[in-house]
């Protein structure tokens, strides 16, 4: 039985990985675009960063582990293949080999992976690209940036969420002169709400900070908000500046584009698959493909999927568990998820495995705050019944000598009072109290009940009322 899977990111090598280990007799074959597989580009701003030093690292896999090891199926990789269109009416899809070769490959089961691309937008353009910009989504970008980086000292980074922080991050370890440009009004827009962006803004600036005082020794980044990039000023096919919409000029040596992803399914235009507005794969509930119907007036019709086509990672939407809608939430943790669902819906299409959804956790670290969210927030969700409190206390007992401020928002329905999501922002590592939240929101808990559960205290961890319960109690 043949399987294509298109992309050896982690939803492909999830799937491709667990049909080898638990299935005989099957015949796979990975398609990639590059010459490895299974990076783990999450890492990227650290590698740049030095916290490790040996760039193999970044892959979790190699096509050699998987040659030296005893599976059940071989694997077949296709390294620096292409694949540009599918038919799925022929079960057929067509790619470009290493000698810039048209060929097809016939398949059973098809798996399309492919990940995400850069936001790539004008003046910025990656065909011409000078020496000194790049992207930070691949092993490429990641050695070419740590290579770059050692002789620059104006970094100019384009976008304020979550990579354009971490590489913010990156740089001012390595004493850069930083200045993200951000088009959004606050840091993080996306992700947290209004709360937590001043916390944000001064944790990365370095202004305003009385609960964290800055240090003298550590260096702190420009932020410009409301602000987009009109021109570049290119000299020997290096920009040296930058011209923003408020007419300033931006010094640097070196430019990173952070300002988002687009899924990567351009070669998808040519046949009936169903994209969501930004591109994404729709996807059901078990990971197949659905078939674009949308002239349909029959509701059931336009949920109609193709049963051997699947799909998922940052490529593909994902049904969050909340109201079971299909949203785009590209997060590795989800990938690695839904690589297992596919994995078993295809070993055993007869006994379907259900994707139960998402609630999109997720956690980054901007200098020495860390924040992390689950669940529901404000910007996405407005219903008239949904409430939310946001307070704020210490992570520990105040007399503790690394006691530091500690805020917490949730929201939950004000009629069933079920907990639907947090937000959280504090330092020492507080804020995987998420976990305890996610567990909650997942089982549907009713938020009044958080004050009574039996949470760790020691005086080095927490305070004996836990800031979960403090917000629990409050709510009536």
């Amino acid at each position: 039985m043949k399987i294509a899977i298109i992309g050896a990111g982690a939803a492909g090598m999830g799937v491709a990985s667990k049909l080898s280990r638990e299935h005989e007799k099957l015949n796979i074959h990975v398609f990639q675009n590059h010459n490895y597989i299974s990076l783990g580009a999450c890492g990227i701003p650290y590698f740049i960063a030095n916290d490790f030093k040996k760039q193999a690292l970044l892959n979790a896999r190699t096509v050699k582990d998987f040659k030296n090891e005893q599976y059940k199926s071989k694997i077949h990789f296709h390294l620096n293949h292409n694949v540009n269109n599918i038919n799925p009416e022929k079960n057929e899809l067509t790619y470009e080999n290493k000698k810039k070769e048209q060929k097809t490959f016939k398949y059973k089961y098809l798996v399309i992976a492919t990940g995400a691309k850069p936001n790539v937008f004008s003046p910025f353009d990656l065909q011409s690209q000078p020496k000194n910009l790049f992207t930070v989504i691949n092993k490429e970008d990641a050695i070419n940036i740590k290579a770059m980086i050692k002789n620059a000292q104006k970094i100019a980074i384009i976008g304020g969420s979550f990579i354009g922080l971490e590489m913010a991050e990156t740089c001012l370890k390595l004493k850069k002169s930083v200045t993200i440009i951000e088009v959004k009004d606050r840091l993080m827009a996306n992700v947290f709400d209004q709360e937590f962006s001043p916390l944000i803004y001064n944790e990365i600036t370095g202004t305003n900070k009385v609960e964290n005082k800055p240090k003298k020794s550590e260096h702190y980044a420009k932020v410009l908000l409301n602000t987009t990039v009109n021109k570049l000023n290119v000299k020997d096919n290096v920009i040296i500046s930058l011209e923003t919409n408020n007419s300033k000029q931006i010094d640097c040596d070196l430019v990173l584009l952070a300002s988002g992803f687009t899924p990567n399914t351009s070669f998808l235009t040519k046949n009936n698959i169903k994209l969501a507005k930004n591109n994404a794969i729709v996807i059901n509930e078990y990971g197949e493909v659905l078939i674009d119907n949308t002239d349909s007036k029959d509701k059931n019709v336009r949920k109609i999927a193709y049963e051997n086509i699947f799909s998922g990672g940052d490529c593909a939407t994902i049904i969050n568990q909340t109201n079971q809608t299909n949203n785009y939430l590209p997060l590795a943790t989800s990938a690695n998820k839904i690589a297992r669902i596919i994995a078993n819906n295809i070993m055993y299409p007869y006994k379907k495995e259900v994707w139960p959804g998402t609630l999109g956790a997720s956690i980054i670290r901007v200098k020495h705050l860390e924040l992390a969210r689950v669940g529901i927030k404000d910007d996405y969700w407005k219903p008239e019944n949904i409430a939310s409190i946001f307070i704020k206390n210490t992570d520990t007992p105040t007399y503790f000598p690394s006691s530091k401020p500690l805020y917490l928002k949730l929201f939950y329905d004000k009629v069933s009072y079920q907990i639907l999501g947090a937000e959280m922002a504090g330092y020492n590592k507080a804020v995987l109290r998420i976990d305890a939240l996610s567990t909650a929101i997942w089982n549907k808990m009713d938020v009044r009940d958080l004050q009574y559960l039996d949470l760790v205290y020691a005086p080095p961890f927490a305070t004996t009322t836990d800031i979960i319960q403090i917000a629990a109690r409050k709510i009536k």
